[in-house]
């Protein structure tokens, strides 16, 4: 069944899928029933939004001539979220020390290749 259809498909049903098992454990937890249109919408938007943060993070990369995305992208993407910014930045560093990089040099970054999705975009 998932062998026919895309990868943003594929990607947009697990969404989908993981918000739907996370409402209902949330609303078993709070003693109460999510509707299921609720669980679709909260998916599109979700889904929209991951989207959205993709095609940032690959035009970040790109316009600095880089065919990878790196944590500097991530840290210009939260720039105006001061609270996301600080968690993001705490899990850098903590991510860095578990690795034994205690002094981070300048081009040490973490980096994700971008995929040429071609026709899928």
């Amino acid at each position: 069944m998932m062998d026919d259809i895309s990868d943003d498909q594929k990607l947009k049903v697990t969404i989908y899928k993981d918000v739907k098992k996370l409402g209902s454990a949330a609303g078993n937890h709070l003693g109460m029933e999510i509707d299921k249109l609720a669980l679709e919408l909260a998916g599109e938007v979700i889904w929209k939004k991951v989207k959205q943060i993709a095609e940032d993070l690959e035009l970040f990369a790109k316009h600095a001539k880089r065919s990878s995305i790196n944590t500097d992208d991530v840290k210009v993407l939260v720039r105006r979220n001061i609270s996301l910014q600080n968690t993001i930045l705490k899990f850098i560093e903590e991510e860095n020390a578990a690795a034994g990089k205690d002094s981070k040099r300048k081009g040490d970054v973490e980096e994700i290749d971008l995929v040429d999705e071609g026709s899928n975009q």
